[in-house]
């Protein structure tokens, strides 16, 4: 196992594997660098004291880790949580020592940072949702927002997704009911529920999206 460039073995299991100990890969030279593993992650117990970390053409696993999930923070509206969740499972070793608690703060962060300030009315919020944001937020592969109606003091900005529409059209619904409620569900995603109604069946189904 890799941890911030230094190789380490597993020495011993504690508190029915909450904790485990890890030495350097170097014990057998006199190395005494011992890391301690829990829930927040690796602390290092006792240094390395005779011997710089190895060479590797690759980066370290971690750092790697780390560039992913702050690239995605950045380019995705996608919840943090998940994006942490689905990395996680193609950098098994390196979320091992850099957990969901560590990665937070930084995906916050990198996610505040790259959005830009919110305009004072909806005619520029309008215009950055088109320009700077145009690849952000989207479904089905395209931007959700289509354009803005209105004055500046008496505006209103159309979100459409251009393939929900179209399978509407393909079902022959006619009348759609949006009863303003919105629950959550598949990790918190907000889900708004539509009421749409065939012709001329008269029957109703739900239709979520």
């Amino acid at each position: 196992m890799r941890y911030n460039g230094y190789e380490y073995v597993a020495s011993a299991t504690m508190r029915g594997g909450a904790v485990r100990y890890f030495k350097c890969k170097q014990h057998t030279n006199f190395c005494e660098a011992k890391l301690k593993l829990q829930n927040d992650g690796f602390t290092l117990i006792k240094p390395h004291n005779n011997h710089p970390p190895p060479l590797d053409e690759e980066e370290d696993n971690t750092v790697i880790f780390k560039r992913v999930l702050k690239a995605r923070a950045i380019a995705e509206s996608t919840r943090l949580h998940a994006i942490y969740a689905e990395e996680a499972r193609r950098h098994v070793e390196a979320a091992i020592y850099y957990t969901w608690a560590r990665a937070e703060s930084m995906m916050r962060t990198a996610r505040r940072r790259s959005v830009p300030a919110v305009p004072n009315n909806l005619i520029g919020l309008g215009n950055v949702l088109g320009q700077q944001l145009s690849e952000k937020y989207v479904c089905c592969e395209q931007n959700i927002f289509q354009t803005i109606l209105g004055e500046e003091n008496a505006a209103s900005i159309v979100f459409a997704c251009r393939e929900f529409v179209n399978n509407l059209v393909r079902r022959g619904i006619t009348e759609i009911h949006a009863d303003g409620i919105i629950k959550e569900i598949k990790e918190k995603c907000p889900v708004l529920r539509l009421d749409c109604q065939f012709t001329p069946f008269e029957t109703f189904f739900d239709l979520e999206k």
